[in-house]
């Protein structure tokens, strides 16, 4: 009988939702570290765990994917996309899932929300929004009302690009039972991280600012000025990083160059007959 795969989930949010509590319910077991406890290189020790679904044996076996900060404003996407491939470490890794982790405030889209969005619906191939779920943690302490979750889901539309079903927005109470609607509605998926990874990354930071302006002037909210500074770094920052892959480029091209107008090597080894080897 064919052993079929977990289910794979993969985690997307800044850090302060409580997303390494969540992890853990999901795999009954404490395996990953919040971002409070752990460096960058522990983060990417942890890469993934799997097992049943919320420890409970006969569930369905997944397997969770640690996932940098995604929406952390102290890092690049660059710095994310590199944390991204350490962790996964094979691009033929399939995904179910992709979750956004989020505390719900109010209905409008956070800075964090949209990057994370962004790169939820730009780092995968073969994307789709009904693997995508949304988790609200805290709803222990206040679940939002069902206007504020509508308004919220169509917030991450407009700005995300894309919808998350309504169905597959989780209220996550702190305990393994407010999960398991998480677990009933898991689907079969083939979204795998797109190889162009950084050059994506690049699109995102390029389009941020403008977007972030856009939203401003929509909603009449005015983002700080040292937030659209920020902006302005990581555009800066992708900008470098595109210059040196240009750098890169270009550098291997004139060396296949040269190795292609090199000419042959012949090498005699003195016999009668002789005619030479020839190496290029």
């Amino acid at each position: 009988m064919e052993i079929q795969r977990p289910y794979t989930l993969i985690p997307f949010g800044a850090p302060g939702v409580g997303k390494s509590n969540l992890l853990n319910m999901l795999v009954g077991k404490n395996r990953f570290k919040s971002s409070r406890t752990a460096s960058s290189g522990e983060t990417k020790e942890i890469g993934s765990e799997i097992a049943p679904a919320l420890g409970k044996p006969g569930n369905k076996q997944i397997q969770v994917f640690d996932a940098p900060g995604v929406g952390d404003m102290e890092l690049s996407l660059l710095n994310i996309v590199a944390d991204i491939k350490a962790s996964i470490q094979s691009n033929e890794t399939t995904f179910d899932a992709a979750i956004i982790v989020i505390k719900i405030f109010d209905y409008r889209a956070s800075v964090q929300e949209v990057i994370a969005l962004r790169a939820i619906k730009n780092f995968f191939e073969n994307f789709s929004p009904n693997q995508v779920f949304c988790i609200i943690t805290h709803c222990d302490c206040a679940a939002p009302d069902e206007d504020t979750v509508t308004k919220k889901l169509e917030s991450f539309k407009k700005w995300g690009g894309f919808e998350v079903p309504r169905e597959n927005v989780i209220y996550f109470k702190n305990t393994p039972e407010s999960l398991q609607p998480l677990i009933d509605n898991l689907k079969r998926g083939n979204m795998k991280f797109a190889s162009n990874l950084e050059e994506r990354c690049h699109q995102i930071a390029k389009e941020l600012p403008g977007d972030f302006r856009k939203q401003d002037a929509a909603e009449g909210t005015r983002n700080s000025s040292e937030f659209m500074a920020l902006m302005e770094i990581m555009q800066e920052t992708n900008r470098e990083f595109i210059k040196q892959l240009s750098d890169q480029q270009k550098a291997t091209t004139e060396l296949l160059v040269q190795i292609a107008n090199k000419p042959p090597v012949v090498i005699h080894t003195g016999g009668d007959d002789d005619d030479g080897c020839t190496i290029f």
